[in-house]
């Protein structure tokens, strides 16, 4: 407890510290001595007030990398107080620096779920087509292209997820009726073999009957 109460102690002077020099700086218009105290201050403290501040110095300042991890930490924040709210901070942060991975799938996942399906699809693409890994866009970005209703593009990264993880099998169905809502029934059965395939060598002929029928069902 002593410990913990000296740690306490400790970062509050310490927070004490940068901000009154944060004030000085301020007074003597030393923007990147300001900066540079802001940035301890957010390690210290990072709540929205403080990420904000940090944010706004370093867009100041021309300092876009900066800028944009405190706008997505300031979004994930603001984000536990109200879901949806986090959206212009993650918008600001893409602007601010268009390769920041994290910035771009948060401020992608926002213009999906406001349906701005061509919006997400340009924020998206030029990083999973020249990048490899990151999951999470590359899962994204599937869901943009079915939802633009582009499946053959949307097959290799939904085929991708799948392969790692089975239970991405209903992905898989849901692209399926995708080729056949735009009567792309060549398409269509080209994955529905694939998959079938795939999934008798697996020991789940059944599971792909059930999933079948299940996007069937979803059509009628």
């Amino acid at each position: 407890v002593g410990v913990q109460l000296t740690e306490k102690r400790d970062r509050k002077e310490a927070l004490d510290a940068y901000t009154t020099a944060l004030q000085g700086f301020e007074r003597q218009k030393k923007d990147k001595q300001a900066l540079a105290a802001c940035k301890r201050i957010v390690e210290l403290s990072p709540t929205i007030e403080n990420l904000q501040l940090t944010a706004d110095k370093a867009s100041a300042l021309g300092e876009g990398k900066t800028a944009a991890t405190n706008l997505v930490q300031l979004g994930l924040l603001q984000e536990q107080e109200a879901p949806g709210s986090g959206f212009q901070s993650y918008e600001r942060a893409y602007s601010f620096d268009p390769l920041n991975f994290q910035a771009i799938y948060l401020y992608g996942r926002g213009l999906f779920a406001r349906n701005e399906v061509k919006e997400c699809l340009t924020v998206l693409e030029p990083v999973v087509t020249r990048v490899k890994g990151l999951p999470e866009l590359r899962e994204l970005y599937a869901h943009a292209l079915m939802a633009a209703k582009r499946p053959a593009e949307a097959e290799p990264y939904t085929w991708e997820a799948f392969e790692k993880d089975p239970e991405q099998l209903e992905e898989v169905a849901s692209l399926i009726g995708v080729y056949l809502d735009i009567n792309d029934t060549r398409g269509a059965m080209e994955l529905a073999k694939r998959l079938e395939a795939h999934e008798t060598a697996a020991g789940r002929r059944r599971e792909f009957i059930t999933s079948m029928y299940e996007m069937s069902d979803r059509r009628l």
